[in-house]
Protein backbone atom coordinates (compact mmCIF):
# COMPACT_ATOMS: atom_id res chain seq x y z
CA UNK A 1 0.00 0.00 0.00
CA UNK A 2 2.75 2.43 0.94
CA UNK A 3 4.63 1.54 -2.23
CA UNK A 4 1.57 2.38 -4.32
CA UNK A 5 1.23 5.72 -2.53
CA UNK A 6 4.89 6.50 -3.19
CA UNK A 7 4.50 5.73 -6.89
CA UNK A 8 1.32 7.83 -7.13
CA UNK A 9 3.00 10.69 -5.29
CA UNK A 10 6.12 10.61 -7.46
CA UNK A 11 4.05 10.56 -10.67
CA UNK A 12 1.95 13.52 -9.56
CA UNK A 13 4.88 15.56 -8.26
CA UNK A 14 6.62 15.10 -11.61
CA UNK A 15 3.47 16.22 -13.42
CA UNK A 16 3.10 19.24 -11.14
CA UNK A 17 6.76 20.13 -11.60
CA UNK A 18 6.42 20.00 -15.40
CA UNK A 19 3.25 22.08 -15.21
CA UNK A 20 4.96 24.65 -12.99
CA UNK A 21 7.95 24.78 -15.36
CA UNK A 22 5.62 25.41 -18.30
CA UNK A 23 3.84 28.17 -16.38
CA UNK A 24 7.18 29.80 -15.53
CA UNK A 25 8.25 29.71 -19.18
CA UNK A 26 4.89 31.16 -20.32
CA UNK A 27 5.09 33.88 -17.67
CA UNK A 28 8.67 34.84 -18.55
CA UNK A 29 7.83 34.96 -22.27
CA UNK A 30 4.81 37.19 -21.71
CA UNK A 31 6.56 39.51 -19.24
CA UNK A 32 9.42 39.88 -21.72
CA UNK A 33 6.92 40.69 -24.47
CA UNK A 34 5.24 43.32 -22.29
CA UNK A 35 8.61 44.77 -21.30
CA UNK A 36 9.64 45.03 -24.96
CA UNK A 37 6.40 46.84 -25.80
Amino acid sequence: MAQRNVEWFSVHTVALREMAQRNVEWYSVHTNGVALC
